[in-house]
């Protein structure tokens, strides 16, 4: 759901980072924005569950996963990135990895826990969700705002770098698309 606004947020935030006024303006706007674009993935992924036939039966895992994608919206990574704060970033997930792990081995028995695989699934970017947005107050004050001076430049981003692997998580390789209006120029992989 972020559309390729972290790589954007991540350096223009790191250029602002010492200004705490332009720093606040600038983030506001990049969660304002990631905000909307989850809100539309949500109510997308909501229509395409509800209304097409055979997905019906996935109604509960579609929920929990629009859990892990608002969660991993608040996870705003790209503010402690733009602080450099890789170490808190490597542990966190660190932790996260072992949390999950360690819910693998102790719930998931068959092939019929698939929801609670589901669950456990998604709480890397809960985890993670909670305890950054509180964290972020360090930096700023996150909230959504109307006020927008930087969406032609994050607009523009998102046309030029649209990253596939915050949707469908294609690891360890990076599968980006790049927009232009030149012929033959359109994907890249």
């Amino acid at each position: 759901a972020e559309l390729g606004v972290l790589s954007y947020a991540m350096r223009e935030c790191a250029g602002v980072r010492e200004d705490k006024t332009k720093f606040q303006k600038l983030a506001n706007e990049v969660f304002t924005i990631n905000m909307m674009a989850t809100i539309v993935a949500v109510i997308l992924l909501q229509i395409f569950v509800l209304f097409f036939p055979g997905f019906q039966e996935y109604w509960l895992l579609a929920e929990i996963f629009i859990l892990g994608v608002i969660f991993e919206t608040l996870r705003v990574r790209w503010i402690y990135q733009a602080y450099e704060e890789y170490t808190y970033l490597s542990l966190q997930g660190l932790l996260s990895c072992i949390i999950l792990l360690f819910f693998n081995f102790c719930f998931i028995k068959d092939e019929n826990d698939y929801v609670k695989y589901s669950v456990i699934l998604i709480l890397p970017a809960v985890i993670p969700g909670f305890m950054n947005i509180i964290r972020s107050r360090k930096y700023c004050r996150l909230k959504l705002t109307k006020k927008f001076n930087n969406i032609d430049e994050i607009s523009s981003n998102e046309c030029k770098e649209f990253e596939l692997t915050d949707l469908i998580k294609t690891d360890p390789s990076t599968v980006k698309l790049f927009c232009s209006k030149k012929i033959g120029e359109t994907t890249t992989y």
